[in-house]
């Protein structure tokens, strides 16, 4: 089953599956594909699972796998691999990681079943985000399903049932967006799978149940 494409500047397809990574070029026809074993120093053991591909600035591609996050080089094969590190709060939050994206500082945001994760590149150091029940401006869940970062900057978090997330960076903040059945201008669905902005600036939210719009 694939999960995820991107396409790498050279037109080469990379694919990720949850029977590992493979590279496609459409000029040959030719498939190439990297599965993780013991003696493989690709990818991790147990992580030939790939939710979601990451393609960065600067084409390294950032898997995201059931058992980790892989930063991939595909120039030179080699990976750098990052884990959930149990009594280490500057590790991943959890291994199984669901989606991650690069934002216009070169820094990264990754979705976990447990977690919002920040990634800064140059500290190369991990903050987390979780759901706090007792501060409404925390992040709505710890479920991270979806990710997204808009033209002005503002990153987007989709939950798994527990709605949709607008970081505020200036105040620390999250702004929650959920489904309220006495508000039929809620969210139809607090499931969010998919987040894309269009050309003027709205931005469009893939639910479990129908499509959202929060306009501009």
């Amino acid at each position: 089953t694939v999960r995820s494409i991107v396409i790498s500047n050279d037109t080469v397809m990379w694919i990720g599956t949850r029977n590992g990574l493979f590279n496609f070029n459409p000029k040959t026809g030719n498939y190439t594909s990297y599965f993780s074993s013991i003696n493989q120093d690709l990818i991790s053991p147990r992580s030939n699972y790939i939710t979601h591909i990451c393609k960065a600035q600067d084409g390294i591609l950032w898997l995201s796998t059931t058992y980790g996050l892989v930063k991939f080089d595909p120039v030179t094969k080699r990976s750098t691999r990052y884990y959930h590190i149990p009594n280490d709060s500057t590790s991943l939050s959890n291994n199984y990681i669901n989606c991650v994206i690069e934002d216009k500082s070169g820094n990264f945001w990754i979705g976990t079943r447990v977690g919002l994760n920040y990634y800064d590149a140059i500290t190369q150091k991990i903050t987390r985000y979780y759901h706090n029940p007792a501060n409404p401006n925390s992040v709505s869940g710890d479920n991270i399903l979806s990710l997204f970062e808009s033209k002005n900057g503002a990153i987007w978090a989709g939950t798994n049932n527990n709605g949709l997330n607008k970081y505020i960076k200036e105040k620390n903040q999250f702004v929650r967006y959920k489904r309220d059945f006495s508000n039929k201008s809620s969210l139809s669905n607090n499931r969010i799978y998919s987040l894309f902005e269009d050309n003027t600036g709205n931005l469009w939210i893939g639910t479990y149940m129908g499509i959202n719009k929060i306009n501009k």
